[in-house]
């Protein structure tokens, strides 16, 4: 994107700057134009903490369900980053809880694989479909079991708990054939809870 008022407008909602932005919008800032990997104003505000500036622009019309280059909602941004606040301001705008990116995962999958136990329980609340698979097959449930989850361990566990309690499948298959149940197997025994997750997973 050439660099004009839709880049100060993005730059401006990545500092925040309120009374730019309303004065770039009053002056016909494209409020969808994107920056190199396809963000927009809203997404770069949602993702740099700035919820005013998000709120000014989902005032102003911001197409809270648009998608960078890479298939990234807005609430995919924050629930990947576990922004529990932008996560209630963006579903109270209506953003679409079970979008995809192109790799086929929502939401729900990007706060559990980094360990978001609120941001987790806030989508699971406004519907998130627990059984959604990514383009590997797998399941939220899947991800927070799985030895390469990067969430921490403790966030990781309660995840898996938190995700059975909500009637997520033990039996679901990824397109491997492996269950959550075989995925945490993976993990060291000396992991802890390994013992009482086990027991948990096993289908």
């Amino acid at each position: 994107m050439e660099r004009g008022s839709g880049w100060e407008l993005i730059d401006a909602a990545k500092s925040g700057d309120i009374g730019k932005i309303l004065e770039l919008l009053k002056a016909g800032a494209d409020i969808e134009a994107r920056d190199n990997i396809g963000g927009t104003a809203l997404m770069v505000a949602a993702v740099f903490g700035q919820t005013e500036a998000m709120r000014e622009l989902l005032k102003a019309g911001a197409d809270v369900n648009t998608k960078t280059n890479g298939g990234m909602t807005v609430l995919m941004s924050a629930a990947n980053l576990g922004q529990t606040e932008t996560i209630r301001e963006l579903l109270n705008a209506r953003a679409d809880v079970n979008a995809r990116d192109k790799d086929g995962r929502a939401a729900l999958m990007l706060a559990v694989v980094n360990g978001h136990t609120e941001a987790i329980r806030e989508l699971l609340k406004a519907g998130a479909n627990i059984e959604a698979k990514d383009n590997n097959g797998r399941t939220s449930l899947m991800w927070a079991a799985d030895k390469w989850s990067g969430s921490p361990r403790t966030e990781s566990n309660e995840a898996i708990r938190m995700l059975l309690k909500a009637g997520a499948d033990k039996r679901a298959r990824d397109n491997d054939g492996e269950t959550a149940f075989d995925l945490w197997q993976n993990k060291q025994e000396d992991y802890p809870d390994f013992q009482e997750i086990s027991d948990l997973l096993r289908p």
